[in-house]
């Protein structure tokens, strides 16, 4: 039987466009590679993994399948969904809403876990036309949001809300979380180099197998789907990107409302970014940190993670909406630009 990973509880240190795999080649040769991709978090989920087997891939799906039947907050059946039942929740659903409270207070409330009412509202998934909620019904849905609204009893392992229409969306940390409990389980089953990719998330476990980086294309938000921005270098991090040009609606007078709300308005963030990339070695940190600097923007954004991340361990990609773009120096050996975008599309380096 194969081994469940550990729940391992996170220090008070703790999206969604798609990153591109560039390469997985150039392994070593001799070693088996297994390849699998599945729709799972309202998304496409794949693996590759190096030097396992067909059991312990099968088992990776298995997991990831059943932490997002507990998480899936548009699932009415899900413990997310039900969580103000007030009946005890599993470990890994408790865990994930106390991480993102717990971050809520460290971003000051950018970051939110509680704002169920406002993402029902805007119900922002497909690129189509249809007009925005009315100012009224943006109002009267925040009314019914915020983290403060939460209280948490981790001895039994419950939520509560002292609002009854207040729910939870945790919809900015839910893959951050899987993603690392997916490599705890590939981990604690021998799997040495793997690469997961859950979305806007990206999970290296290890190196390819030959010793060498996996590649992660950086996908141009002026340009989706055409020619990137850059590559990053990684072994053994987490890449997560938090973008406003894969889910978004228009109304019919062309104004764009993508899914990234603000807490403080309500409605989609104005932050002047287009694009945020976190890479971390922990994919639920990266996770929420992606969302929450989109909200911030440049200068709020670095002024907080000269405070979060002192020792700059943490590296982040900036762009903005007029498309340049900016990289925290300690990525400067890890991100390669696009020589054919760089005069359109520059990147300068942000000084530590």
């Amino acid at each position: 039987m194969k081994k469940r990973q550990k729940r391992r509880r996170l220090g008070a240190a703790l999206a969604a466009s798609f990153l591109i795999l560039v390469s997985v080649s150039g392994c070593a040769q001799n070693v088996a590679e297994l390849k699998k991709t599945d729709i799972l978090l309202d998304t496409v989920v794949s693996a590759t993994l190096y030097g396992s087997d067909q059991e312990t891939l099968d088992g990776l799906f298995d997991e990831i399948r059943e932490l997002n039947g507990k998480l899936n907050s548009k699932d009415s059946s899900s413990e997310l969904s039900r969580a103000n039942e007030g009946n005890p929740l599993s470990q890994e659903t408790f865990e994930v809403i106390e991480h993102s409270y717990d971050f809520s207070k460290i971003s000051g409330g950018v970051f939110d876990p509680a704002l169920g009412a406002l993402t029902s509202l805007w119900d922002v998934r497909d690129q189509e036309e249809r007009e925005a909620p009315a100012k009224e019904q943006v109002e009267e849905a925040r009314a019914h949001s915020g983290a403060e609204l939460i209280t948490l009893d981790e001895e039994n392992r419950t939520v509560s809300f002292s609002d009854p229409d207040a729910s939870l969306d945790l919809g900015a940390s839910a893959k951050g979380f899987i993603g690392e409990q997916a490599k705890a389980y590939l981990k604690e089953n021998g799997v040495h180099s793997a690469l997961l990719s859950l979305g806007g998330n990206i999970v290296a476990i290890g190196a390819k197998p030959d010793g060498s980086d996996f590649l992660i294309g950086i996908e141009n938000p002026k340009d989706p789907g055409g020619e990137l921005l850059g590559t990053l270098s990684i072994k053994d991090e987490s890449v997560v990107t938090s973008g406003d040009y894969q889910r978004y609606f228009t109304d019919s007078s062309g104004t764009r409302y993508h899914h990234i709300l603000d807490p403080e308005t309500g409605y989609p963030s104005r932050s002047g970014l287009s694009q945020v990339v976190v890479v971390c070695e922990n994919g639920e940190t990266a996770d929420l940190l992606s969302t929450t600097l989109f909200i911030m923007g440049l200068e709020k954004g670095e002024v907080f993670m000269r405070s979060y991340d002192p020792e700059h361990k943490i590296g982040v990609i900036y762009t903005e909406q007029d498309g340049k773009t900016y990289v925290t120096e300690n990525l400067k050996d890890k991100f390669t630009e696009n020589e054919k975008v760089k005069d359109e599309f520059p990147v300068t380096y942000i000084q530590e």
